[in-house]
């Protein structure tokens, strides 16, 4: 009489052995992928910071000779600290220079008064510089004076 030897449960063993290996590294593979989306997601999102007019509409009027007052607002979204430089031009003049400093998420209403209008139309430009942009963000608005 022979005896027979019983090979396919070495193998189903063995085979089986393999699938989880298999298993593990295509969730490891699958870990991977997804942690290096998401740091590319997270990576690619850029702060930013927004400037804007206190007033209502960009078109005012003020007297001729006469000082002017207004306010605009900056706000840091820029994920950290921030020392912002703004100017104010008047028909293309520097009257004002300052900073601020913003901590992440802070918003700030800065008031300035522009010391004197010409008669007419008078272009007033507001420029802030941010520590992470190479140009500074800008805008204006008329004041006509009479």
């Amino acid at each position: 009489m022979m005896k027979q030897v019983r090979r396919g449960k070495k193998r189903n063993a063995g085979a089986a052995e393999d699938g989880i290996i298999k298993g593990l590294l295509i969730a490891i593979a699958i870990l991977a992928l997804l942690m290096l989306y998401l740091n590319a997601f997270k990576a690619g999102e850029e702060g930013f910071t927004q400037i804007y007019l206190n007033e209502n509409g960009r078109e005012t009027e003020g007297i001729a000779g006469h000082p002017y007052a207004f306010r605009f607002t900056i706000e840091n979204f820029e994920g950290h600290d921030v020392v912002y430089e703004y100017q104010v031009l008047v028909a293309d003049e520097q009257i004002i220079e300052k900073k601020v400093i913003l901590k992440e998420g802070d918003q700030r209403s800065i008031s300035e008064t522009v010391p004197s209008l010409d008669n007419g139309e008078n272009r007033v430009r507001i420029f802030v510089q941010t520590d992470s942009e190479e140009d500074p963000l800008s805008l204006y608005f008329y004041v006509y004076a009479r």
